[in-house]
């Protein structure tokens, strides 16, 4: 059992119906060993999810500050009789692997072995085990149904579904605006990441010209300054030309939404997401899957936080995580999905 900070007071009562586990699993191509935490209500499971992350490597919980938004949306949804696993990102905390060299593909693999997983500790049936993803965890949720055996539903949170190139350059455009730069400068910087966009883009990438830029006078400027992207130009060139970079560049969902339409999909929107363009993205869900409950929540940000302006800097500085309006909202929806027939089976991974 365990008690969490949760929604800014302490639930203990109810947090005492839920039990933590720990677990491991191997994937299926490379053998890498991811480890997570299996949340469990008290009494039989009726469903489960798979929770998969956001950009970057981020542990099980994903903890940003004195936030713990995965944890605390597995003991919501716990509380709710539903059953989740969350896990370390291959290379961060007690997972092996590189997360710099996995791709998309290589991380959807790793979705599905944790149904798997989370299946043998609950006993239940692939047909009641979906997927659960925020922000790049979406795609890799849409991604993962054409390979995972029988995926029922999925539920996705501040999904990017525009290419990456063009999500990237949005997000450029919407830093900018808010940075400390002349007009001038700003002008500079677009133009620079405009090309920056080009070169990396390219079949194969041109190193030198990359590395040239990086090291020019904008070339801290033109990627987003999160944690994990490295300082040194000889590490950034290497950071942007890793097989993780690069899926993030040639991201496209188009053909795997196409491939999975059938899977039965919730997707929410946050209306003060500042790192995606949320207004073009829900469009562009409505056009692919017209079938979708999509929902928009005018109040929270990329994360599903209450939020003031909704830039990523006050991420860590709100005061309340993961927002209770959503883990209802999805616990209501997965209810609905009980008595739906069985998933249409999407292939033979498992």
């Amino acid at each position: 059992m365990r008690f969490l900070n949760l929604f800014g007071g302490l639930l203990m009562a109810a947090q005492a119906l839920t039990t933590e586990v720990t677990v491991a699993f191997s994937t299926h191509s490379d053998q890498v060993v991811l480890a997570g935490s299996v949340e469990l209500p008290e009494g039989t499971p009726h469903l489960g999810l798979v929770l998969l992350s956001v950009a970057g490597p981020t542990d099980r919980d994903l903890t940003l500050g004195p936030h713990r938004y995965f944890a605390e949306l597995a003991v919501g949804l716990a509380e709710q009789g539903v059953a989740s696993l969350r896990f370390d990102d291959r290379g961060t905390e007690a997972s092996t692997g590189a997360f710099l060299q996995s791709t998309l593909a290589d991380r959807a693999q790793d979705a599905c072995a944790a149904r798997a997983k989370l299946a043998a500790v609950t006993q239940l049936p692939l047909s009641r085990i979906g997927l659960l993803g925020m922000s790049e965890g979406s795609g890799l949720s849409v991604v993962a149904a054409q390979h995972c055996a029988s995926v029922p539903f999925r539920v996705m949170l501040s999904p990017p579904v525009r290419t990456g190139a063009i999500e990237m350059q949005s997000q450029m455009q919407r830093l900018l605006q808010s940075a400390p730069f002349t007009e001038e400068q700003k002008s500079a910087v677009a133009k620079a990441a405009i090309e920056f966009l080009g070169l990396v883009s390219a079949q194969p990438p041109d190193r030198q010209r990359i590395h040239d830029l990086l090291s020019g006078p904008y070339g801290q400027a033109i990627l987003p300054p999160y944690a994990f992207v490295p300082t040194g130009v000889d590490q950034r060139t290497d950071f942007v030309l890793s097989p993780w970079y690069q899926s993030q560049v040639h991201y496209d969902l188009q053909d795997a939404i196409q491939q999975t339409a059938a899977v039965p999909t919730l997707a929410i929107f946050g209306g003060k997401d500042q790192a995606i363009d949320a207004t073009a993205n829900r469009q562009l869900l409505q056009q692919h899957m017209p079938q979708a409950q999509i929902e928009w929540l005018p109040e929270l940000n990329h994360l599903m936080q209450a939020a003031n302006t909704g830039s990523p800097m006050e991420y860590g500085f709100l005061p309340t995580g993961f927002s209770p309006q959503v883990i209802a909202l999805v616990s209501q929806w997965l209810q609905q999905q009980i008595n739906a027939p069985e998933a249409v089976n999407l292939g033979d991974g498992t």
